[in-house]
């Protein structure tokens, strides 16, 4: 491994509202409010799973997510939700969080 030194440990909730505020710098209005809805809708759907270690965030809950958030919206909602959790867990693996 190149960087030796350890990472803090995070939950999904404290991660994703950490980038919610750093995006708060960099989005509109518009995205920033869209942004943290799908936020909102995860951690709701994961419960009490959003407070667990990043880290311990997973494919399969991320489909499941998917699942659920078909049943209640369009394809491109669904989509476009998806992208944005995406771009979330890329900083993430940015910032050195393996998942």
């Amino acid at each position: 491994m190149v960087n030796q030194d350890e990472l803090e440990s995070s939950s999904i909730k404290d991660f994703l509202n950490a980038w919610l505020k750093r995006k708060s710098l960099e989005a509109g209005d518009q995205t920033h409010t869209r942004y943290s809805i799908v936020v909102d809708q995860l951690l709701e759907f994961l419960a009490a799973k959003g407070s667990r270690d990043l880290t311990h965030l997973n494919a399969k809950e991320i489909t499941e997510f998917r699942e659920h958030l078909s049943k209640r919206v369009s394809p491109g909602t669904v989509n476009t939700s998806l992208k944005i959790l995406r771009s979330a867990l890329t900083q993430a693996k940015r910032d050195g969080w393996s998942m």
